[in-house]
């Protein structure tokens, strides 16, 4: 049996995708890495990469108190970015800002879980 990552690895012709994340997808490195690798190693895919990231976002709703300001939610805008993007494709990075930057809490994970899901 072949691992996960070997069952389809077929890159699509043309792909639309969205990224949405925090801070780190909002910076833009690792989406403009992604985009130069289609551009050398496979010129005739179309792939469309989307940057939608928002510093200090959170999928969990959650900010510190003594943040200066309430972090944003995904849930807030995930479906008026879904509309406007149209992707045939979505990557989600969360989860930095999620935990708050406090020690585990079984009730922030849960919050980050179900954001996620």
């Amino acid at each position: 049996m072949k691992p996960l990552f070997e069952q389809d690895s077929r890159v699509p012709l043309s792909k639309r995708i969205v990224f949405l994340g925090d801070s780190i997808t909002d910076e833009g490195t690792y989406i403009a890495y992604m985009d130069a690798y289609f551009r050398q190693h496979m010129p005739e895919h179309d792939m469309t990469l989307i940057n939608l990231g928002v510093n200090s976002e959170t999928a969990s709703g959650l900010s510190e108190p003594d943040h200066p300001f309430p972090r944003p939610c995904i849930h807030d805008r995930l479906g008026r970015a879904l509309q406007e993007s149209r992707p045939d494709w979505v990557v989600l990075c969360y989860g930095m800002n999620d935990g708050i930057y406090y020690p585990f809490s079984e009730e922030r994970f849960q919050a980050y879980r179900q954001g996620v899901q």
